[in-house]
Parts: C-alpha cells; structure tokens; sequence
C-alpha cells in the first residue's frame, strides 16, 4: 500500500484576529520647579511620573508636542527649542536649538516620519516637516488658510491621511483640514451655531473621525467631526464638565477613550457614552498636565484604502498572511493578491517589535488565477517529505512556517523535493518562490 497523499490544495485554517494591547498615553506636568514625562496609568487612575526633564525651564501649555513611537520619544517646544525626550526615562536626547521664537502646532507623523510645525512670519502662517534624525527642515510652504489667525486650542492630525485639522476665526468653513506637505486644504467645514467653540481635536485612526469637545452655555459636549459627511454632531454632553483646559487631548482607540482637561482633573470620556467618565487627579504638587500624546507601537493599526492596505507606520519590517510572513514585503503601502487576514510587523530601533491589529482582505479571483499562486505537491508520509509541483525546473527558495508565524525551515532546492522530518507534528505553510513568482500551501505533519 502506498503511503503518498494525492495531490491536494491546503484547507483554510481560521486564525483569531491578533488583538491590539491598549496604547500608552504620555503627557508632562510642572511641579512648581520642574518638568516631568509622565503616563496615564488606566489601571490605578493615576499619573505616573517617567522622570524629570531636565533643561527646559518653559514649556507651552497647548499645541506644542508630538510622540514618536517608532523611537520612543516625546517632542515638545521648550525655552531651548525643539527637544526630543526618552519617553521611557524623561531624559532628553536632542535639542534642536533653532526652533524657538512662535513655532506652534507641533505633530509627528509616522507614515511620513517627519515631524510638522508652522510659525505666524508676521503677514503669512508657513508650515514646516522636520526630519526626526537630523532636525533640519525637509519641506516648507505657506498655509493656504485664508486666515493667518487661529482659534487657540483647536488642533490634530490624521497621520494615514498626511493632514493636520485647523480652526480659524472665519465665520463659515473656518474649520480645516489641510495636507502636511502641501499646506493645502483638503476639506472645510463650519462650527455649528449651537456651540460656542469646538476645540482639542483628536483623530481616531480606526473610524477616520475627529472628535473634540464643545462648548454650550456652561456645559461641555463630546463632539464627532466626520469627514466623509463634512458633518459636525455632537455626540453627548460630558457629564460634571463645565470648563475645559487648553493643555491637549489624546485617544485610546482600543479602549475608546477621549482623554483631555476639564475643571474635573484630567477627564477620561467613552467615544460612545459621554455621561461614562472617569476623572483622574494631577499628581501631588502638579500645577498643570498636559500635552496628551498617544503610543500607537503596542497597537499598530493598518487601513484599507482601496485595493490597498496602508500601515500607521514607515518603516515596515514584514507584512503577514493569516499569521505568516510574506516575503520581500517591507513597504508601508502593501497590495495583497490573495484573501485573508493581513497585519504588519515593525522593529524599533532599539529592537523592540510590534505586530499590528490584523484587517481581513477578499479578492474575488478565477479559479485560473487562484492555480497561479496556490502551490500543489505531495507528500510521502513514510519517507516525511514533499514533492512540490513547480512553474519551472529552476532551483526554488522554500520557506516553512509553523501556526504562530515562526519560519521552521528555510532553503533552496533543486529537485523539487523538501524533507520536513527535523518539524514536529503541527500545521504548516510552506511558501515558494521561483524568481518573481510566490506560491503557498499549507500541510498537516501527524
């Protein structure tokens, strides 16, 4: 009796969607003498302190930070300039000396990696990317606002769209949404007549909505701003908020949390529910918290922009399948050619890495289509080995990898022959590649 398995194609297997840890959201506080990095701890409803800055003696309560997850760190505007701080120990690591006197609007944006600022140059408002690795000026125009002026405390961006949101005093489409590259605007919109302003905004990455708070009389209102709309809705009043601190704002988008200042203390609102708020107490001899910055590396996102799927991030080191590592796929902008659920991975310089949430994919393809890239062999259980049914009789790169997306075996062949016997009992993906072409199947070693 023969032992060989006929040719066949690899069952589907289902593999649970990778699920993102809660983000870390930073900020600073001032003590009376001292600046502190700081995070929000979510478990104790407290204010951890990172540690002292050391340096800067000033720093802008509004509109002058960014965090860079890919390198861990803090950006701020100080008396010194541009500092990059150690978000994990509060020290700084380089100050950029020349970016004191009005530079504002401080953000950071990891699918460009630059950093963004404008500057008022007394007639005009100009905008600037700054590179993170040498600090000086990469690109800079002029905004196209037709207002020079701001509404002071009114401000985010929307890193996978490359765009920053602005309020100006005009009294119709005087909010805007306007390319970091460029300085254009991109979408206006108008405050509704109801609130008396609308200020720190905030976008969400997975819903692609700002949201911001809203003044009415003596209440604050969580606010939505929805771009696909060009709608502004509020959302619900914040219950016990009746003012509101110009010092930032912040989302967890996994737990769906807006987070800013208001006469509460630092003030933790659901997305969903408003009147759901948690209040949190400055630390002792805190004089003010501020500078809300959200770390996306524990939870990467990805988004689908047609037949597209973008990272939050750059500097990709691999996109995966299910699970499994595509090969040669270190681009931020990834076109799958197959079904399934894709994520990302990214390794930080200091070498930590990263998985990002994964976004399930379908493409609708011929049987014919589907023959190009599913990959047919045998295998022989009494001699633990696959005969692979190759495009060409060229030698082929083979890569093994087991459930949990480890590469198993890897190597060239030429016989179209791959013995597996050194794997354990587990299910595997074996991917080809034979010059341009990739092929993948999936076998069930007993």
């Amino acid at each position: 009796m023969k032992n060989i398995y006929p040719i066949f194609y690899l069952l589907l297997i289902n593999i649970l969607s990778v699920q993102a840890q809660s983000p870390t959201v930073y900020c600073t506080f001032w003590n009376g003498s001292s600046e502190y990095m700081a995070h929000i701890n979510f478990t104790t409803n407290s204010v951890d302190s990172v540690g002292k800055i050391q340096g800067s003696t000033f720093f802008p309560v509004a509109q002058a930070n960014g965090y860079d997850s890919y390198r861990n760190r803090y950006y701020t505007i100080s008396n010194q300039g541009l500092v990059a701080i150690d978000a994990s120990t509060g020290v700084p690591v380089f100050t950029a000396a020349q970016y004191t006197g009005g530079f504002k609007h401080l953000s950071y944006n990891p699918t460009t990696d630059l950093l963004f600022a404008t500057r008022y140059n007394g007639t005009t408002e100009e905008f600037y990317q700054i590179s993170p690795v040498t600090f000086e000026i990469v690109n800079q125009g002029v905004l196209d606002l037709g207002n020079p002026y701001f509404v002071i405390g009114f401000y985010g961006s929307d890193a996978f769209a490359n765009e920053v949101i602005f309020q100006t005093p005009q009294s119709t489409n005087n909010i805007k949404t306007v390319n970091m590259s460029t300085g254009m605007v991109t979408k206006t919109f108008t405050k509704p007549a109801y609130l008396t302003n609308v200020l720190l905004a905030a976008h969400d990455p997975q819903t692609d909505l700002y949201y911001a708070v809203g003044l009415k009389n003596s209440s604050v209102y969580l606010i939505q701003i929805n771009k696909s709309t060009s709608v502004i809705d509020t959302v619900g009043r914040i219950t016990g908020a009746t003012t509101t601190s110009l010092s930032g704002s912040a989302l967890d988008v996994v737990n769906r949390k807006f987070i800013y200042n208001s006469n509460l203390g630092i003030t933790v609102v659901s997305l969903d529910n408003p009147t759901n708020t948690i209040a949190i107490p400055y630390p002792t001899g805190a004089i003010n918290v501020k500078g809300f910055q959200t770390n996306y590396f524990s939870a990467p996102l990805p988004r689908l922009q047609g037949q597209t799927i973008r990272a939050q991030f750059k500097i990709v080191e691999a996109w995966l399948k299910d699970g499994v590592e595509i090969l040669n796929s270190s681009t931020s902008d990834f076109v799958p050619s197959e079904s399934g659920n894709y994520s990302y991975r990214i390794r930080r310089p200091d070498g930590a890495t990263a998985i990002s949430s994964e976004i399930p994919f379908s493409i609708t393809r011929s049987k014919t289509d589907q023959l190009k890239t599913t990959l047919l062999f045998s295998f022989n259980l009494l001699q633990e080995k696959l005969t692979l049914q190759l495009p060409e009789k060229d030698m082929a790169e083979i890569n093994i990898y087991n459930s949990a997306g480890r590469n198993m075996k890897s190597g060239m062949i030429n016989n179209n022959e791959v013995n597996v016997r050194s794997l354990p009992s587990g299910v595997y993906q074996i991917v080809a590649q034979q010059g341009n072409q990739q092929l993948r199947g999936r076998f069930l070693k007993p």
